[in-house]
């Protein structure tokens, strides 16, 4: 009996110890599902769904003749090697078997891991998740079209990339499009914001992209202070729905349909939290909800024009015209003729329409709400959520909030937050609405007869140049401001370089400034087109120095400057300055 106890306590013991392993191990288990999808685009039509795109022959033909070993899919994370620079272990791994694959794998912690499909020997993709462990399933989506080499790769229905609960937000709901062209089976939702590095240059933050499951989303991700974030529904690369969302730690936010199904009205809305505190300043109140009730009540108009749109055929039109004088210097220019047109409208003005006033009217109660937040708000962080919302929502270009006061709000806040958030979210939004408003007055004052700034800008090999040295020498120089992504700029680069071949010698020079942001575009560009001029750049778009200077509010903008500095002419035509280098120095005087 004594030998049966200790062989049955033996094996308890062991049954026990057996079940703990189980547990353990089981806990530390994951499972990721993917399928392969084929999707033929340049089949579709305007009537066309998304979803009938993968139904075409071209799409099956290509999931027939899949190599499953060309599709190979491979699950890895970081890991600091000896030398403590993060190093790639792969730790599942696995290919498509008839467009579906499933890998399996054990982890022992929260770990931030990349899914990656290897296409072919020059191509992959992939996508972040977070791998919790526990026996969690994910699931994921190979978007493959058939023309196109712009594949996505998206998690299924849920997006957890929150590793620290104490920071976690999370945004989930259902959408489901309304819209006849759209399918519902190939929706994505991305949540994203925007900041800006310590340095000043802009950068976005991804909090995740998922792809809908029956029209439901989750994504969880981690935030370290609040901030508006853009959430915004896809079908591929077009925009179906969006709202503007304020997410912290321990926000909760959920998207749901309000009103009739077929108005295809969605609201993001929240219980507690920032969110929830600047939306029901507005959105809560009886004036707000009164007047959203009317326009709920009141038929859209279709297929007719609003009548704020109407013309008015009963205008007369005059001309106010000045003159500004040349400073001095520049007085052998003359002064500058300024023609301001002026409409005065001999019958009653056109109203908007009663729907119109009423959305106005919405607007306005939201715009103000937000500027009392901001202004009034005791927390700092509430002020500050408070006016980027309000900017998201274009308040300074309604006409809501002068800029002037935006930049001395701004300034407020940058005495009472942290130099780090200052850093990254007052002081660059700051300094562009001054630059904002400094343009605006720069661009009334760049006219002829007027001196040109100085300046001093780089080459592509990093030699300064100054605006002083360039007129050395020089009867007439040609600024022109342009950029990589400009059409019209680069259309007329063949009668610049004519130009400038033709008349180099004669004392005309031409100086390219570009306003691209980044080094690499201004150069590949620069290459291209293999610019014979002086060539320079500052990379800050228009909110470099010298393009404000100038009053640079568009492309392509042009100066012409004698050797005085007064500019002669802004944004001259090409066979204007064709004929006046002509008129001064003869056709073709030094053609090749």
């Amino acid at each position: 009996m004594r030998k049966l106890r200790l062989s049955s306590i033996a094996l308890v013991i062991f049954l026990e110890m057996l079940i703990g392993f189980t547990v353990a191990d089981a806990s530390n288990k994951f499972t990721v599902i993917g399928e392969w999808i084929v999707v033929d685009a340049g089949s579709q039509t305007s009537d066309q769904s998304f979803a009938e795109e993968s139904d075409t022959d071209a799409a099956r033909d290509k999931q027939k003749a899949m190599d499953p070993s060309n599709y190979s899919v491979a699950i890895t994370r970081k890991n600091p090697n000896e030398n403590g620079s993060p190093k790639n272990v792969t730790i599942a791994s696995s290919t498509f078997i008839d467009g579906k694959v499933t890998l399996e794998g054990e982890i022992g912690e929260a770990t931030e891991v990349e899914i990656t499909v290897q296409v072919n020997d020059e191509q992959e993709i992939s996508t972040s998740a977070l791998i919790i462990g526990g026996g969690e399933t994910i699931a994921f989506a190979l978007i493959d079209h058939v023309d196109s080499s712009e594949d996505q790769l998206l998690l299924v229905g849920d997006s957890r990339r929150a590793k620290d609960p104490s920071t976690k937000f999370s945004i989930s709901g259902v959408y489901e499009s309304s819209r006849h062209y759209t399918s519902n089976a190939f929706l994505k939702a991305t949540v994203t914001a925007d900041e800006y590095h310590p340095d000043g240059t802009p950068t976005q933050l991804d909090f995740g992209t998922v792809l809908l499951e029956n029209g439901k989303f989750l994504i969880e991700a981690n935030v370290r202070e609040p901030k508006v974030a853009k959430l915004t529904v896809k079908l591929g690369n077009r925009y179906v729905w969006g709202t503007w969302v304020v997410i912290e730690p321990g926000a909760e936010i959920a998207v749901s349909s309000q009103g009739p199904s077929s108005s295809n009205l969605f609201i993001a809305t929240a219980d507690r939290g920032r969110h929830a505190k600047l939306y029901d300043s507005w959105r809560s109140s009886d004036e707000y909800l009164a007047t959203l009730h009317q326009v709920r009540s009141m038929p859209r108009p279709m297929g007719e024009p609003d009548a704020g749109e109407e013309e008015n055929n009963n205008m007369t039109v005059s001309e106010n015209i000045s003159y500004v004088k040349p400073v001095k210097g520049c007085e052998h220019i003359g002064p500058y003729k300024v023609v301001q047109t002026i409409s005065n409208a001999t019958a009653e003005p056109v109203e908007l329409g009663e729907r119109e006033l009423l959305v106005e009217k919405l607007r306005k109660i939201r715009d103000d709400a937000l500027i009392a937040f901001a202004l009034n708000s005791e927390d700092p962080f509430d002020s500050l959520v408070a006016l980027e919302l309000g900017m998201k929502n274009h308040i300074m270009y309604t006409g809501s909030i002068e800029p002037e006061d935006v930049v001395s709000l701004y300034d407020k806040l940058a005495n009472v937050l942290d130099d780090d958030v200052v850093a990254r979210r007052v002081q660059p939004p700051r300094d562009r609405i001054a630059k904002d408003i400094a343009r605006v007055s720069n661009e009334e004052h760049r006219i002829p007869g007027q001196k040109a700034p100085e300046f001093s800008l780089a080459t592509l090999s990093g030699k300064d140049v100054s605006l002083r040295s360039i007129l050395e020498g020089k009867e007439l120089v040609l600024i022109d401001f342009w950029a990589s992504w400009c059409g019209p700029c680069i259309a007329v680069f063949p009668t610049l370089k004519e130009l400038h071949s033709n008349f180099k010698d004669d004392g005309f020079e031409i100086v390219s400034i570009s306003v691209d942001d980044a080094y690499e575009d201004w150069e590949a560009s620069s290459l291209e087109h293999e610019l014979p001029w002086i060539d320079l750049g500052e990379m800050q778009g228009y909110f470099g120095g010298v393009a404000v200077t100038y009053g640079v509010s568009g492309l392509p903008t042009s100066f012409l400057l004698d050797s005085e500095g007064c500019i002669v002419q802004k944004n001259i035509k090409l066979d204007e300055l064709t004929q006046l280098l002509e008129d001064r120095y003869g056709a073709s005087t030094t053609a090749n």
